[in-house]
């Protein structure tokens, strides 16, 4: 067969999200993705998990991922981390593979060819997603690249710094970070950091800021490697703040699966792998890796836009081009029901009428004891509800908390209300509950659960909140309006 007839073409590459889900792309050369399963099989095989699980065994990913389930944080922790007592070395001879890719990028995008002074504010929590950074910027610089880091919260403090090294590239997690410090200065930050060419974000890229220096997409990292570089700029609008936070999934740098997001509450979510990704869907990454990581869920969520062709040795390579999304709402699991994340959510947004005050952040989450017994203090049934030996049973036996027999929505509105707002807002964020679950209905009406109960916050205390997180220097800032909280 020619191979030349396996290739895409581009008219292909550029079809339309409909286009591309009639007709599926041919599979990208999985040369790479050997090699990286290559490389979790010698790391990985001789321990006691891979012997147990016959890792070298098995002939490819596709193999081991029909092998192992999924894991959550908690389970992988508990059933692949602690046994194999490492975990936080990272996989990055893989990364060394788009290095150059991602530094070109920053070049094209910046007109910026080899800075020298690069400041990042805030300590990564992870050695491997620090050095990955580092490498990033030697690369970029070079290797000539001055590297200093700042994790102090005070503003003052943090400018006098920056402005004693001069740095000429800032390395932020959140642009938030950046508004910070320009609400501070109530100035763009170049003026008040005059030797800055381009800052370098990771999250919330499509925040507006009052400067107006190049804001580069510094890639998404995790502790086993890179997850994601910055999208091909001459494929999006580079004057568009939305399109500076588009990724292309890394294909060399990891093992990645795809986990459809859009998929019913009880049913089994599918995996697919990126060449058998769907345009216009949603999706939860899930990484494998040499460093020690088995089909771990990341809690990276986006939304597939479209292929990005990448033409190298190997031919022609079709990749996804993704753009980074809020998760789903976890469940909050009730008294004898568990109540769907987006159900809770809508059932909010829709209790409130056109003549109450607008909505401008809740936090949802159950609540263990009754408003009577919360006044009393205690349970009627126990005196040491509230201690420790509230936990251990007559035999001595330690015992799960009971779980919430209400719902508590804290709710923070711009506008006046009449009295009697809570009260008629939790009647109808209850009502609204009951229809869309007749289980919370049927126990509701037998007086198991508790009506759904509404506070109030102060005003201008989501604000603060995104202020302190913004000077915490680490980590995305934004949130979704309604959250949901599942710990008592």
């Amino acid at each position: 067969m020619d191979p030349e007839a396996e290739r895409p073409d581009a008219a292909r590459v550029e079809a339309s999200p409909l286009e591309l889900r009639k007709s599926s792309l041919p599979p990208a050369p999985r040369g790479d993705r050997r090699a990286a399963f290559a490389r979790l099989v010698s790391a990985l095989g001789p321990t006691p998990i891979g012997r147990e699980i016959g890792l070298a065994r098995l002939e490819s990913f596709e193999d081991m991922c029909a092998t192992l389930p999924l894991h959550d944080d908690a389970s992988h922790l508990q059933r692949v981390e602690t046994r194999l007592g490492f975990g936080d070395s990272g996989d990055l001879e893989g990364a060394q593979a788009e290095r150059d890719l991602v530094v070109e990028r920053w070049r094209k995008r910046s007109h910026i060819d080899a800075p020298t002074r690069f400041c990042m504010l805030g300590r990564r929590a992870s050695p491997v997603e620090a050095r990955g950074r580092h490498d990033d910027a030697r690369a970029w610089s070079e290797g000539k690249a001055e590297w200093s880091v700042l994790d102090k919260a005070v503003p003052e403090l943090l400018l006098e710094q920056l402005g004693e090294r001069e740095p000429e590239v800032l390395v932020v997690s959140s642009l938030h970070t950046v508004a910070w410090l320009e609400r501070h200065t109530r100035s763009a930050i170049e003026r008040a950091l005059p030797s800055l060419r381009c800052v370098l974000g990771e999250y919330d890229l499509s925040l507006r800021l009052r400067s107006r220096l190049p804001v580069l997409n510094a890639g998404r990292w995790h502790r086993g490697g890179r997850l994601a570089l910055p999208a091909d700029p001459d494929r999006s609008r580079a004057d568009d703040r939305h399109a500076r936070a588009e990724l292309r999934l890394a294909w060399d740098s990891a093992l990645l699966e795809l986990r459809d997001a859009g998929t019913a509450a009880r049913a089994v979510p599918a995996c697919v792998h990126l060449d058998r990704s769907v345009a216009g869907a949603r999706y939860e990454l899930v990484l494998s890796g040499a460093a020690g990581f088995l089909r771990l869920r990341t809690g990276t969520y986006l939304r597939l836009l479209g292929y990005e062709p990448v033409d190298d040795a190997g031919g022609l390579r079709v990749t996804p081009r993704v753009q980074p999304i809020q998760g789903p709402p976890p469940d909050l699991p009730l008294e004898g029901v568990t109540l769907r994340g987006d159900w809770l959510t809508a059932a909010l947004r829709q209790a409130f009428e056109p003549e109450d005050p607008a909505l401008v952040a809740a936090v949802l989450r159950g609540v263990e004891r009754s408003a009577a017994e919360s006044a009393r203090g205690q349970r009627p049934d126990s005196l040491f509800g509230d201690t420790e030996l509230g936990t251990v049973d007559s035999a001595g036996h330690g015992r799960a908390r009971a779980r919430a027999r209400a719902i508590v929505a804290r709710v923070e509105v711009r506008g006046s209300a009449r009295e009697g707002f809570e009260l008629r807002l939790a009647e109808r964020f209850d009502a609204r509950l009951q229809r869309l679950s007749p289980a919370y209905a049927f126990l509701r009406e037998r007086g198991e659960l508790e009506i759904a109960r509404v506070e109030r916050n102060e005003s201008g205390a989501d604000r603060a909140s995104m202020w302190s997180r913004a000077s915490a220097l680490q980590g995305a800032v934004a949130r979704p309006l309604i959250r949901v909280q599942t710990q008592i």
